[in-house]
């Protein structure tokens, strides 16, 4: 059976809106099928070549012969008219197998005969080059959602399963044509993962969810009941081996990412593996429900002009949709069309309710009616790109104003939230001027659309950094469209107080390229301290590439439709790899062939393919590296460490990490005089310990509360100088030693 649900498709700005179309979520599992395709048909050309080369048989006349080859060509050229009629006229190409035996992941032209008519007919497409995606005829693929696009492409998004368990983050998206050819194919399946029953497990949900809260019972953490899953995990990110974990999922206490969530992994055997943000459980769909919309109930639509003062002390004069109640008189923010209320966030998340905003003395607090307006403003932006509401659905949406911590202190950040009680959530605090940085807005709502075109989004490392990058460019083109900034430069946050620029990252410590000063790699485990891997760091990698676009001089609400084309593409494991095909295809799938060489300069100036260690430094930089064996393999769980290289003339310090796929600590910085230093902090206890490299080798201090410590009290602290272009590898033999005997 399938639940139907409108969609709004996608809008090329260059034709007229279209109505609402059907979104068909299938619900029900499908078994995996293998078909072969057809080989590849020769042309009439290649088959005239063929019979003109081919042996004569010896007791044919010439005449004969002739005749004979030319009612063959004739049979190959009806042959080849068929197929290309069948086929629209397009060249169907089976791809090949990468020479290293590594799964495909990204099919950018038409590889199946068949035509595509509904899930099955996708679903047949995709098991005919399963083998090339890593998968065999016993992958077991379920189809999730389809998305029609304004001009007839389809796209059809398929989960991995094992048994009746999902493998996490594990899809495939098999693009149709407006003719039902399969034009494209992306990919994040799990090699290996077979479809046999798995065993018993040795913990139950309750069980896992109990442990969470042992685990977790110094924070302010609540169970998000009934949205417990059973998933398959990589043992490292990416790798072809996996195990079997519960889901538990909770509220988020950090404050530094755009996630209210936390999903904690339990093993099978009831271990306690550790917690990764993201934007909202799973299952979420389960726990919406409809009783957001009984809040709009007996309320009628109005609206309200005022002048409100900026950060600044200039004011504004804005109208905004409020609701009145009608018995009452009583006045509060929120929209009956878009379904919008804005409440107070200490109620929703400590008392359990939504206290909407009434006047208060007869008005409102001039930061919450600039961050509604320009919510109101970035909605209809959307809008009129075809997306209806963040999650493209028009659900109703929750505006949580003054975000604090239950000591009444403010938070400054502001976030997607996920989405709770049926609404799509957002929170906002009343120090930062979020009102007046569309960007930030628009940042945020995009946050909610490219989580559902994705269907989930792993938070951390490249998948996180593009998430992050998703959000700023979008913000930035929303920003500009609405005419709401003067900057040419794409700063993030300019109205306020800027955090990044996309055409100059590294004003703002990002990197402009792959293995680029202040670049990070992958973590293991994402933390605080890591910034997830570098989501917010690396973003301006692909911040850049949109950048190259808008200064190429795309029209602004062409760009929009593109990234929005391109989050529809996206797989949860989409990485800078795929991004490499994946973003010159959806330019031409979106229509704009002109600019596929600004996208593939772009590709390359960042470097999305240059993500191992490098050979050579880059220009005006040395790079300092170490390798750290012990890291993944013999640390505590509880610890993170994370690497400072402090510049021992400027006074200034550069963070990165181990990579956790080489074990290797590398960065790439100035000319200049260096500390080396780990720093290993206990997530628990949020204890800091400091390992520094001295004359003589790797020391601990343990009474140390920074560097600065140890370089005020130890004259023997090792400083090594790097010139421009080298590599330096610094001593590691007594840092594992050190370790131990501390």
């Amino acid at each position: 059976m399938r639940k139907m649900t409108s969609f709004t498709g996608i809008v090329r700005p260059v034709v007229p809106v279209l109505g609402a179309v059907l979104l068909a979520a299938a619900v029900s599992g499908c078994g995996g099928k293998q078909q072969s395709t057809d080989q590849e048909k020769e042309t009439p050309a290649a088959a005239e070549q063929s019979m003109e080369t081919e042996p004569v048989s010896a007791d044919l006349s010439t005449a004969e012969t002739t005749a004979a080859a030319k009612e063959t060509t004739a049979a190959a050229v009806k042959e080849t008219e068929a197929a290309a009629a069948k086929t629209g006229g397009m060249k169907i190409v089976r791809p090949e197998k990468p020479a290293d035996g590594s799964p495909l992941t990204f099919i950018g032209e038409p590889f199946y005969e068949g035509k595509i008519e509904n899930e099955d007919d996708a679903l047949d497409a995709v098991m005919s080059v399963i083998d090339l995606l890593g998968g065999n005829e016993n992958t077991v693929l379920e189809p999730i959602v389809i998305r029609p696009n304004e001009d007839g492409t389809v796209y059809y998004t398929f989960r991995q399963l094992q048994g009746d368990v999902v493998v996490y983050a594990a899809t495939v998206k098999l693009v149709a044509d407006a003719d039902g050819m399969a034009v494209a194919l992306i990919s994040s399946l799990a090699p290996g993962i077979e479809a046999a029953k798995m065993k018993d497990w040795g913990v139950t949900d309750v069980q896992a969810e109990e442990i969470v809260r042992k685990e977790t019972e110094d924070l302010d953490l609540e169970i998000v009941e009934g949205a417990t899953e059973r998933t398959l995990l990589p043992f490292e990110d990416d790798a072809s081996e996996f195990y079997c974990a519960w889901v538990v999922y909770t509220n988020n206490v950090y404050t530094d990412y755009d996630t209210a969530y936390l999903a904690h992994y339990i093993d099978a055997e009831g271990d306690y593996l550790y917690a990764l943000p993201v934007a909202e459980p799973g299952n979420a769909d389960a726990l919406s429900g409809e009783g957001s919309l009984l809040y709009f109930q007996g309320l009628e639509k109005d609206t309200w002009t005022g002048t409100v003062k900026k950060h600044d002390g200039t004011e504004k004069e804005i109208t905004v949709p409020i609701l009145r109640d009608p018995e009452t008189g009583e006045e509060y923010l929120g929209d009956l069309e878009r379904r919008i209320i804005c409440a107070d966030y200490a109620d929703f998340y400590y008392n359990d309710s939504i206290t909407e905003r009434s006047r208060e003395n007869g008005s409102w607090a001039d930061n919450e009616l600039l961050i509604y307006d320009t919510f109101v403003r970035v909605y209809d932006a959307y809008l009129d790109a075809g997306w209806e509401g963040p999650d493209g659905d028009g659900s109703p949406v929750l505006l949580l104003m003054d975000w604090v911590g239950e000591d009444g202190e403010p938070y400054q950040n502001a976030c997607y939230a996920g989405r709770q009680s049926g609404f799509q959530v957002f929170q906002f605090n009343r120090l930062d001027p979020d009102g007046e940085c569309t960007d930030i807005i628009a940042h945020e709502f995009t946050h909610c659309m490219t989580g559902t075109l994705m269907t989930s989004n792993i938070y951390m490392n490249e998948y996180g950094a593009i998430n992050e990058a998703f959000s700023d460019i979008c913000g930035n083109i929303i920003e500009a469209m609405l005419q709401d900034t003067e900057d040419k430069t794409w700063l993030i946050q300019e109205n306020g107080t800027p955090i990044r620029s996309m055409s100059d990252p590294r004003l703002y410590e990002q990197p402009e390229f792959v293995w680029d000063q202040y670049y990070v790699p992958p973590v293991m485990t994402a933390t605080d301290n890591n910034d997830n891997g570098g989501v917010h760091i690396n973003s301006s990698l692909l911040n850049l590439v949109g950048y190259r676009l808008n200064e190429a001089g795309m029209e602004l609400p062409d760009q929009l439709y593109y990234w929005m084309n391109v989050a529809l593409a996206m797989t949860p494991r989409t990485d800078y790899a795929q991004l490499v095909d994946l973003l010159p295809w959806s330019m031409e799938e979106a229509g704009y062939p002109e600019y596929k060489d600004t996208i593939r300069d772009a590709i390359s100036e960042v470097g999305f393919e240059n993500t191992e260690l490098p050979e050579s430094a880059p220009a005006d930089s040395g790079m300092l590296a170490y390798e750290c064996p012990f890291y993944v393999s013999e640390m505590d769980d509880s610890m993170d460490a994370v690497a400072l290289f402090y510049n021992v003339d400027t006074d200034k310090a550069y963070v990165t990490w181990p990579d956790y796929t080489t074990d290797v600590v590398a960065a790439t910085l100035p000319e200049g005089y260096y500390v080396t230093s780990l720093i290993f902090a206990d997530m628990e206890e949020g204890d800091m310990l400091y390992a520094v490299l001295m004359d003589d080798g790797w020391e601990f201090f343990p009474e140390a509360e920074d560097l600065g410590d140890v370089l005020d009290e130890r004259e023997d602290v090792y400083i090594c100088f790097l010139g421009e272009g080298e590599i330096t590898e610094l001593e590691t033999d007594t840092l594992k030693t050190a370790l131990e005997n501390l």
